[in-house]
């Protein structure tokens, strides 16, 4: 007969994915056209069982290394006015983070704001290789290409839906995986070979209400967005969560 002890250990594993709160930065600049209040609430909102604890933050709150450390993930973008108030002592920061184990997501117009300033701490923290800018997308449609990464996990193609996105024309870094194509061009990647874990969506889930942001709120968008922000917190998804749990439970019984 299993103790009481290994079925609550369970239980807790089965509802909660077996991980804590995940505490997540929205890094936001101040600009009045940035939706970084969107990207908080889609995150808290629990849609896929990750139990994000997203907060937004400026710059200047994540310019030391041990500011970052305070977060299990931290996401960049731009709202396509190129006025996302990033500084070099942040990227500088944040690139120490990442090396240490930490998750960083970067989304559309990170590049557009950004690009071509390869080999850059703002180059590091991406897997997308920003060295030759981008190509913009007004009404994108994404297609997976690669079903079995966790980010990809249980998504669908999505779009074209009014949403704006961007793709590197370089495509991702050396160490990078394409997970999905906007428009027939790479435009998701993750990495996770830099010390911590890295994710490039190339929709522009920041981007300012014309860009149509608010439609990667729900779905597969959603779903998409929510995994890269958990895969780079380094928990697992939900599901794999759930069987974890559901392993101990058996396990257990079968000790007993």
């Amino acid at each position: 007969m299993m103790s009481k002890t290994a079925v609550l250990v369970g239980l807790v594993g089965l509802a909660s994915g077996v991980h804590a709160a995940i505490n997540v930065g929205v890094v936001w600049g101040g600009s009045p056209n940035m939706t970084g209040a969107g990207v908080r609430d889609q995150l808290n909102d629990n849609t896929w069982g990750y139990g994000f604890n997203a907060v937004i933050l400026n710059p200047g709150d994540v310019d030391t290394l041990a500011e970052c450390q305070a977060y299990d993930c931290l996401i960049f973008g731009d709202a396509g006015y190129n006025d996302d108030g990033y500084t070099p002592q942040m990227f500088s920061a944040v690139k120490q983070y990442l090396q240490g184990g930490g998750g960083v997501v970067t989304t559309g117009f990170y590049i557009y704001s950004n690009g071509g300033q390869g080999g850059t701490d703002i180059d590091f923290i991406t897997p997308a290789n920003i060295t030759n800018y981008y190509t913009y997308h007004g009404n994108a449609a994404v297609s997976i290409v690669n079903g079995g990464h966790p980010v990809t996990q249980g998504v669908s193609n999505f779009g074209p839906s009014g949403f704006a996105a961007e793709h590197p024309n370089a495509g991702g870094d050396g160490g990078a995986t394409l997970l999905a194509n906007i428009d027939g061009s790479g435009g998701v990647y993750a990495d996770d070979t830099m010390g911590g874990r890295s994710v490039y969506l190339g929709m522009a889930y920041l981007a300012a209400a014309g860009y149509g942001p608010a439609n990667l709120r729900s779905g597969d968008a959603d779903h998409l967005f929510e995994n890269a922000v958990g895969w780079a917190s380094s928990v697992p998804t939900p599901a794999s969560g759930a069987l974890l749990g559901l392993g101990g439970l058996v396990a257990a019984r079968r000790r007993r």
